[in-house]
């Protein structure tokens, strides 16, 4: 491990390692100290959705970036959203709140809030073993990556 603060180790190191990049970065070891290496981690949650907060994208499966899919996967999971709301939710809303629901929440007079935490439920329950599946693809690809290919 290189200590971002010794600059004649980080010096050694990316001459070791690195030594075509070393002239096209003429700030180096400014960079280098001031831009710590993060962790590359995947976001399991469960629930994705509790009372009246649902969690989308980054925030409900991050995934590591070697499969280029963690943007659009968030916009999966808005588009999803958007198709169970529409599902459950009922054109016609009186003003004291309730509908004839004639989506498929299930029939009988039902309340805008219980129609989307009934929206909430369904996307989290659809949408949640692609993006595990999706999590573990991508891992499965930092591994042939790391181990499989030549360096």
């Amino acid at each position: 491990e290189v200590d971002p603060q010794n600059q004649p180790q980080v010096a050694e190191y990316f001459q070791r390692h690195f030594p075509d990049v070393i002239p096209l970065i003429p700030d180096l070891m400014e960079e280098y100290r001031t831009n710590p290496v993060g962790s590359l981690v995947t976001v399991r949650t469960n629930p994705w959705n509790l009372g009246k907060v649902v969690l989308l994208g980054d925030a409900a499966h991050a995934i590591v970036p070697f499969f280029g899919q963690g943007m659009n996967a968030g916009f999966q999971d808005g588009y999803m959203l958007y198709q169970q709301i529409k599902q459950h939710c009922a054109v016609g809303v009186s003003s004291s709140g309730s509908s004839s629901s004639s989506g498929g929440g299930g029939g009988g007079v039902t309340t805008v809030q219980e129609q989307l935490l009934a929206a909430a439920n369904e996307f989290a329950t659809e949408r949640r073993p692609a993006t595990d599946a999706l999590g573990l693809l991508c891992l499965d690809h930092l591994y042939d990556m790391a181990f499989n290919t030549a360096s």
